[in-house]
């Protein structure tokens, strides 16, 4: 299955990190260096930091440990305030996550870092954030996601001498790009990202981008001399850091190289060397490790079959197929599924089983079958015709021949569909050759344009001399020149200065409202938590200690949310639903079948893009709660809603309680002259953000009426989020 292979590990993305690596020593030496360092005595502020390195040297070979100490990092910053700190672990946290597949809470740890960045107005930890979210939407396969966020991340990098993050997020960049076959996109990036990377001393990032290089050059344009010079170059670099992983997956591509060429039994030699390194370095295999050791499995599977060595393809194949189900990705489940078909069909068509070929060719047809499916439900259409053709072959030999007609009409339309795939990857490889010809007669233009000028400059200086007697009759009007020009630059300072004062009085008034929100936000806290501790006392006026442990763990959980929330002036509305959610919870469990609640987000609305200001929704939910539905004797149903149209995030929250009118002149004595608190507050901040972001947020309440009579209330809340 000539080519099979290579599917398999163009799109793997050699990303290590997101911010400056180690420099000239190996992860291991690195940690251990910082582990003695965490034994003397240290200021806070340099704890944390080092348990952010900690964090981040663990990524290369233990993520579970990065991950720990990230927890660490996060704690002690949280404690003393030390936002920078924070930020950076938060981040490192989700680099360690992507490493072990766990790309959705990789997002919300990159979400809480670009949040915390904000708050100090650091672009290049905005940035290094977005890229870390980027990364995540591209490990599922979301490459249009991780393109928005990838971009915006370059984009935030003003600092042109932020080398080290321009050259990370630039290679993921590129290798989204490779995912989707964009090869000139994904060149552009990857070149970049070398360039950058070069400059920021970060040699395992360098080599990571030297790897990708060499990952089009071979499975994308199909330039092997280009792409071995790359790898060699990866190579050099991950021997000299001691990069174990690094030279493991170099070795792998280079070995998929030669199998591309022809040449298995120089592939075979590679693989079985990478096969060594990560049995030795890597046993317990996760993440993104799960999915490069399943690929080198399948590819030694591949070659034993090849040789009718069915016992060892057996063994590795298997592997490959336990390890692909074990990292989640579709198109790599499919090769490995097919890769067991095709050896069963080889034992089917050897003489020496011949005995058993029945039960090999039905084994062969229920894993092609199984392999084709998954090739029509991912779109992965490379190897979708070669199955169809397969399967033919094997429907014939079973004398099922309406099925194997079929299968053969499948094999030719979607042959000749990825013969026009072929000629448009073949106008790309020409493209980027010309793009390369272009820039190197630019040099040339260039070498000639300097010559000239430097021709032209002395001819120029026999003028000069010629001109000196000018220069001393033109002193006289130079200077007055000079003294119009130095009234000019008097006249642009002053301006400047009155500008200056001006700036300084807006920063002054945003000051101002700045203060005025935090005011309302620690007045709101309060409040909150008082309403919750008195949920909390009836359970212990009726001595059910149970009840009451369960309730308490919920409120130590929304207290943490409440109090991480308050830090930041705008959350994502994925933080604001779970705050949210566990309020309501926890006032159904103390009202029991009296209150029942419904929340919906529209599914084109991003959770963690979207932003809002935290407890905004909350106030409305329990002025709903306390004065619509306890008067009501059966109690009743809140329905929240989140929809967005254009920059507009609606809110929509509905009761079917007794009405305001009703709930007004009612005196219960359940609900004893409740003052709406919280609201009064949550209308004071709107006042506030809106006069400073220059917006207009918009509230309005409904009286809900069925045949004449009060049937709840209506609260709409719109909220500009462009």
């Amino acid at each position: 299955m000539n080519g099979f292979i290579s599917f398999l590990i163009w799109n793997i993305i050699c990303v290590s990190n997101l911010q400056k690596g180690c420099a000239q020593v190996s992860a291991k030496k690195q940690v251990d260096s910082l582990l003695h360092l965490l034994m003397q005595p240290m200021k806070d502020e340099l704890k944390g930091s080092t348990y952010k390195n900690l964090s981040f040297a663990y990524r290369l070979y233990s993520p579970n440990k990065g991950i720990a100490y990230a927890d660490k990092g996060i704690a002690l910053a949280g404690k003393g305030n030390m936002i920078p700190v924070l930020a950076d672990c938060y981040l490192v946290k989700g680099i360690n996550l992507i490493e072990i597949g766990k790309a959705d809470e990789a997002m919300l740890a990159f979400q809480q870092s670009v949040n915390i960045a904000r708050t100090i107005k650091n672009k290049v930890m905005i940035a290094n954030a977005k890229g870390g979210i980027g990364l995540a939407y591209g490990t599922s396969g979301k490459t249009q996601l991780a393109l928005k966020y990838l971009l915006e991340a370059l984009d935030e990098i003003h600092n042109k001498d932020a080398h080290s993050s321009i050259g990370n997020i630039s290679n993921i960049t590129g290798s989204i790009y490779q995912q989707q076959a964009n090869y000139p996109a994904a060149l552009r990036y990857y070149l970049q990202a070398l360039e950058h990377l070069e400059q920021a001393h970060d040699p395992i990032s360098f080599a990571d981008a030297a790897c990708n290089l060499g990952n089009v050059y071979n499975f994308g344009l199909g330039d092997y001399s280009t792409s071995m010079k790359y790898y060699q170059q990866a190579l050099n670099t991950y021997e000299h850091e001691q990069y174990n992983k690094g030279i493991a997956i170099i070795t792998m591509n280079i070995g998929t190289l030669y199998y591309s060429q022809g040449k298995t039994d120089q592939a075979f030699k590679y693989y079985i060397k990478a096969d060594s390194l990560i049995v030795h370095d890597f046993i317990e295999m996760r993440g993104t490790d799960a999915f490069r050791f399943s690929i080198l499995n399948n590819n030694l599977g591949v070659i034993y079959t090849e040789k009718n060595e069915f016992a060892k393809a057996a063994h590795y194949l298997e592997k490959a197929m336990v390890l692909a189900a074990k990292c989640k990705i579709e198109p790599n489940i499919a090769i490995a599924t097919h890769s067991m078909g095709e050896l069963n069909l080889r034992q089917a068509l050897t003489e020496r089983l011949a005995h058993k070929k029945e039960d090999f060719l039905a084994k062969s047809a229920r894993y092609i079958e199984d392999a084709a499916s998954r090739y029509r439900s991912t779109g992965s259409l490379q190897f979708y015709p070669l199955a169809q053709y397969q399967l033919s072959e094997i429907y014939r030999a079973q004398k099922n021949y309406d099925k194997a007609i079929t299968a053969l009409h499948e094999h030719i339309k979607y042959k000749d569909s990825l013969f026009n795939r072929e000629k448009e990857r073949e106008f790309a490889r020409r493209e980027v050759e010309f793009e390369y010809i272009k820039k190197q007669d630019s040099i040339k233009t260039a070498q000639i344009r300097k010559n000239t000028e430097a021709s032209f400059r002395l001819r120029q200086q026999w003028l000069y001399s010629g001109a000196a007697l000018l220069v001393l009759i033109s002193v006289t009007g130079l200077y007055f020149y000079r003294n119009k020009v130095q009234q000019s630059k008097l006249k642009a300072e002053l301006a400047w200065e009155k500008a200056e004062q001006q700036r300084t009085a807006a920063e002054f008034q945003a000051g101002i409202g700045n203060a005025a929100l935090s005011s309302l936000r620690s007045q709101m806290n309060p409040h909150f938590i008082f309403n919750c501790l008195n949920s909390i006392k009836l359970y212990a006026a009726k001595n059910d200690s149970q009840a009451a442990t369960f309730y308490l763990s919920k409120f130590s959980r929304l207290m943490r949310l409440v109090l991480e929330n308050s830090r930041s002036e705008m959350i994502t509305l994925s933080q604001e639903e779970e705050t949210l959610r566990l309020y309501l919870e926890m006032e159904a469990m103390r009202f029991k079948e009296k209150l029942q609640f419904h929340m919906e987000i529209d599914q084109g609305i991003d959770k963690l893009y979207t932003e809002l200001p935290p407890m905004l929704i909350q106030p409305y939910v329990e002025n709903a709660i306390w004065h619509g539905l306890m008067n009501k004797e059966d109690g009743g149903r809140i329905d929240i809603h989140f929809a967005e149209s254009g920059d507009i995030l609606t809110v929509t929250v509905r009761d079917n309680g007794i009405g305001r009118a009703q709930a007004e002149a009612l005196k219960s004595e359940l609900v004893p002259a409740r003052r709406s608190f919280g609201i009064n507050i949550t209308n004071e901040r709107l006042e506030l953000l809106n006069k400073k972001y220059d917006i207009h947020t918009f509230i309005r309440i409904n009286d809900l009426y069925e045949e004449g009579m009060a049937a709840g209330t209506e609260v709409v809340i719109q909220i500009p989020v462009g």
